[in-house]
């Protein structure tokens, strides 16, 4: 900050100077000391120095900048994690057989807001789940400790009785896909781009179809000059997809990685879709979850009917849990959500 203030004040200093110098030259001018080509040199050379001026604080400013932005990256560099990577050789249960248990579970920001608070619930294998709930009850942060991104604050999650923390965190992830919401748009090829989801199956074009066509992309892909090998993004003058074909991509990877996953997780899996599209992805969901576990984190409730369980989260507290029917009946906070939506679609 010092030095930027140095630095207005410099250019401050030179104006003052520069304003000085031109009307000393003008009153020559008029006293006819100097001839009109020498005001017309001067001007030309006070431009040019005012130029160069300009040119060297705004370089000095830039460097400023970059000097800020290394020192946060060294500082980052610097810093010490704030979870355990695990490394163990203990095998990672598979098949899960007795599920995955929240056991009080808490997790706090580092500003001490509670995101979660004492959540305490069982998946079971081959169930599919349903998290519901409003912006900020917690859906998120959930998905986030199951795939370790984060450490519960307070509590513990069990696999088949095992702590997570004591498993392997690799071997762990790679039972795990998951698709959130805010998913990344990858300046590859289309066929790169649904690959990332098993690297393995990089040059099996035949399996790169079968997922787009699961998610309902293949048309479009095909219609494209270079099918599988066109570059996507604008970032190398590829071509850029719509909101919902770059979210069919993203989806398209969790089946790449149908048969080697356990858990599925889809956080707003069609929250930039049309409806035909969202039907389309939700009528195939039940071929992608066989055998799995499933987590469906929606706001769109008439999505979650088919799920065999129904979470309902609020303020980080988990409120209610069921089947849809049985959660109609207590006229809670599901069924305020439900009518809600469904008054939306009455004419």
């Amino acid at each position: 900050m010092r030095s930027l203030l140095d630095a207005v004040a410099t250019t401050e200093e030179t104006s003052a100077t520069r304003c000085i110098a031109f009307y000393r030259v003008v009153v020559q001018a008029i006293n006819n000391q100097i001839t009109a080509g020498n005001v017309l040199l001067f001007i030309q050379a006070l431009n040019y120095i005012q130029t160069s001026l300009q040119i060297l604080f705004s370089e000095f400013f830039s460097l400023q900048e970059a000097l800020i932005f290394m020192e946060r990256l060294y500082k980052f560099l610097d810093s010490n994690p704030t979870m355990d990577l695990t490394v163990s050789d203990r095998n990672i249960p598979n098949p899960i057989t007795s599920g995955i248990v929240f056991d009080n579970v808490s997790f706090a920001y580092p500003d001490g807001r509670l995101a979660l608070d004492r959540v305490s619930f069982i998946l079971k294998p081959n169930q599919t789940v349903a998290l519901v709930g409003e912006n900020g009850a917690g859906k998120t942060t959930i998905i986030k400790l199951l795939a370790r991104l984060d450490d519960p604050s307070g509590g513990r999650i069990l696999v088949d009785g095992i702590d997570l923390k004591q498993l392997d965190l690799a071997q762990w992830r790679q039972q795990i896909a998951v698709v959130f919401q805010d998913f990344c748009h990858y300046s590859l090829t289309v066929g790169e781009n649904i690959a990332l989801g098993d690297l393995t199956a990089l040059e099996k074009l035949d399996k790169l179809k079968l997922a787009a066509k699961k998610v309902g992309i293949a048309d479009k892909i095909d219609r494209l000059e270079y099918q599988y090998q066109t570059l996507l993004g604008k970032q190398f003058d590829g071509t850029e997809l719509s909101g919902g074909e770059w979210q069919k991509i993203a989806i398209a990877r969790d089946f790449m990685r149908e048969k080697q996953v356990q858990l599925l997780v889809l956080d707003e899996p069609t929250a930039t879709l049309d409806p035909r599209s969202e039907y389309e992805v939700y009528s195939r969901f039940s071929e992608l979850v066989t055998g799995k576990t499933a987590i469906l984190v929606t706001h769109r409730l008439a999505s979650v009917s088919m799920c065999d369980l129904i979470m309902v989260l609020k303020a980080g507290k988990l409120i209610e849990q069921g089947t849809h029917r049985k959660l109609l009946q207590q006229q809670g906070e599901y069924a305020h959500l439900w009518q809600m939506q469904a008054q939306a679609y009455q004419i």
